[in-house]
C-alpha cells in the first residue's frame, strides 16, 4: 500500500535501457509512483517534460502520504517511540 520509488535513474547500471525518459517510461509501467532523477538537472528536466506532455497522473498513495498534522521537532526528538529505538540501540552497543 506504500508509495513506490524508482531507484536513481541516473544510474549508469540503467543505460542500457535509453535515456532519462526511456527509463522513466519503464519506472512507471513498472509501478513506480515516484521517479527519482539525482544530481542531474538536465536529466530530471527532461522527465518532467516528457511527464507534462504525456499527461501522467499523480499517484493517489503520494497524496496519502503526505502528514495530516505537524510536528515540532521537540516533540519528535522526545517521541516515545525514538526514545524506545534509542533505548534499544544502547542496549544492543553495550553487549
Amino acid at each position: 500500500e506504500g508509495v513506490i520509488f524508482s531507484d536513481d535513474l541516473t544510474m549508469k547500471g540503467a543505460d542500457i535501457v535509453g535515456g532519462y525518459v526511456d527509463k522513466a517510461k519503464l519506472a512507471l509501467d513498472a509501478g513506480c509512483d515516484m521517479i527519482l532523477v539525482c544530481n542531474c538537472p538536465e536529466g530530471a528536466i527532461e522527465v518532467l517534460d516528457f511527464m507534462a506532455g504525456a499527461a501522467v497522473d499523480g499517484s493517489d498513495k503520494i497524496a496519502r502520504m503526505r502528514a495530516s498534522q505537524s510536528i515540532s521537532w521537540d516533540e519528535l526528538e522526545n517521541h516515545p517511540r525514538r526514545l524506545d529505538i534509542i533505548k534499544k540501540l544502547q542496549e544492543l552497543d553495550a553487549k
